[in-house]
């Protein structure tokens, strides 16, 4: 039997399971990483490997000086189009946009430490499906210590809270919104107070015009200033070609 053969076979019963990443795990050539064959794994890792494969929560192993990433079917989802080249390879080539400043420390503190680090809600804008998105999630990262009773790996347990967070932020904003507004005394100050209110996460800019007759006057905005070519101060409706098709829309409306 090749040694590589003699890998497979021992990957097949020691990570026996685990779903997708459990099949990927058993193929993968681990030669070709700093990990090395599996049969020269160390107890602990294997113990630890075999431990999060069968977990329904979502785990990464990161081990060795390396970091090199070892993860379960929960985290699929979480690395998007990272997953699966990320198995394998150093955190800091797969999370390269928030290695420095907020994977790094964390997984530092863990190593020198000994004590597990807990991060609730935190902000990761990260790259994962080609585009930079706005992602929160709530992180624990623990020590796995090896055979020496040194630190040998951290064990990041991850929930992704983006939905939550960024639906929180959305529904108080809303309650703000109409709080403010139900207390204005005029028309205008309630656009003001209106405009005032958006949040800019999640509404970058807004115009806000009253229409008398065929003209639409800005009375107020949020996130561009009065001098903006994108924020006129009037809107001629008779025109096709005026600015955001408002005259457009006043024409559909008026067909109601």
């Amino acid at each position: 039997m090749t040694p590589q053969a003699q890998s497979n076979s021992l990957s097949e019963t020691i990570f026996a399971g685990g779903g997708e990443m459990g099949a990927l795990i058993r193929s993968h050539d681990w030669s070709t990483t700093p990990l090395g064959s599996v049969e020269n794994w160390s107890q602990s890792l294997r113990t630890s490997v075999s431990t999060m494969l069968a977990s329904r929560f979502a785990h990464t192993i990161l081990w060795g000086e390396d970091d090199i990433q070892l993860y379960n079917d929960a985290m699929i989802a979480i690395y998007g189009a990272y997953h699966p080249k990320a198995l394998g390879q150093p955190v800091r080539e797969t999370w390269s946009e928030v290695w420095d400043d907020q994977l790094k420390p964390l997984c530092e503190s863990v190593r020198n430490t000994g004590v597990a680090v807990f991060a609730e809600d935190q902000l990761n804008p990260l790259l994962r499906f080609g585009y930079l998105e706005e992602t929160y999630f709530t992180n624990c990262y623990s020590p796995i210590r090896d055979e020496t009773d040194k630190i040998g790996g951290v064990l990041a347990t991850t929930t992704e809270t983006t939905q939550q967070v960024i639906g929180q932020r959305r529904l108080t904003m809303l309650r703000e919104l109409a709080t403010a507004v139900s207390g204005a005394k005029t028309r205008s100050s309630a656009y003001l107070t209106a405009a005032d209110a958006l949040d800019p996460y999640d509404i970058p800019f807004a115009l806000l015009y009253q229409v008398n007759g065929n003209l639409a006057e800005r009375v107020a905005l949020s996130g561009l200033t009065a001098d903006s070519a994108a924020a006129p101060r009037e809107i001629d409706l008779t025109e096709r070609s005026a600015s955001w098709s408002l005259g457009t829309f006043s024409r559909a409306v008026n067909r109601c």
